[in-house]
């Protein structure tokens, strides 16, 4: 999914878990990593949309992440595209290095 595809980004719970939900500009902005596999992804995010509202949701739980450190991260890579070049791999393995 691009980062310009995304419409907005909201902080929130599910089933008390503390989450991040994913708005949107088109579902069509998604692209599955196997092709044969667009028809499922479609599908889960359609029903993701039809139960939470949103089509994508990440608890981050799952990532070992606090949600505020994750909302401020992606609040900034989404106003501000130069700052993604930090996440090339190439950034990513110098500042881990």
């Amino acid at each position: 999914m691009p980062w310009d595809g995304i419409a907005s980004v909201s902080a929130g719970e599910f089933h008390h878990n503390p989450a991040v939900f994913i708005s949107l500009r088109d579902l069509g902005v998604v692209i599955a990593q196997l092709p044969q596999s667009g028809q499922q992804v479609m599908r889960h995010l359609r029903a993701n949309l039809q139960w939470i509202g949103v089509p994508i949701m990440l608890m981050t739980s799952q990532y070992g992440m606090d949600l505020p450190v994750l909302m401020a991260a992606l609040e900034r890579y989404i106003a501000d595209p130069s700052a993604r070049t930090e996440l090339s791999r190439k950034q990513l393995a110098q500042a881990l290095g």
